[in-house]
């Protein structure tokens, strides 16, 4: 069922959520986006669609240039709980980075969380798991 859903892609209003390899979703969060807490909870419902209850979920988020999240949706992240086996993100500008950096420090990770400034790295270092 994975291959059909590998070529499948749900864009929301802030994000474009697609499987782009067995058992890994990238999730693209649009440059100048806004993110609202609303934003994350229609990213993390795309990821599930098409991971189809697979328990071994690998994901990647890539915050395009300039996009940011609101103070409520960063709060709201914080709480949000993913299941899934490793997750990377990628972030362009410092600015970005160190949001997420932060982010990090309130949120304890029950899986491997690592930040990339390249797709690439990204996928090579979520294929591992």
């Amino acid at each position: 069922m994975i291959e059909t859903l590998q070529n499948k892609t749900i864009k929301n209003e802030n994000s474009t959520v697609k499987m782009v390899a067995d058992n890994i979703v990238f999730v693209y969060y649009h440059e100048n986006a806004v993110i609202e807490p609303e934003d994350f909870d229609a990213s993390l419902a795309a990821c599930y669609e098409l991971a189809n209850g697979n328990k071994n979920l690998k994901a990647i988020s890539e915050f395009g240039k300039y996009s940011t999240a609101t103070a409520a949706a960063r709060k709201h992240a914080e709480s949000l709980n993913i299941v899934c086996v490793a997750e990377a993100a990628i972030f362009h500008s410092l600015a970005q980075r160190l949001l997420l950096k932060f982010y990090i420090m309130f949120r304890k990770q029950p899986h491997p969380f690592k930040i990339f400034q390249s797709y690439e790295e990204a996928f090579n270092w979520v294929s591992q798991f």
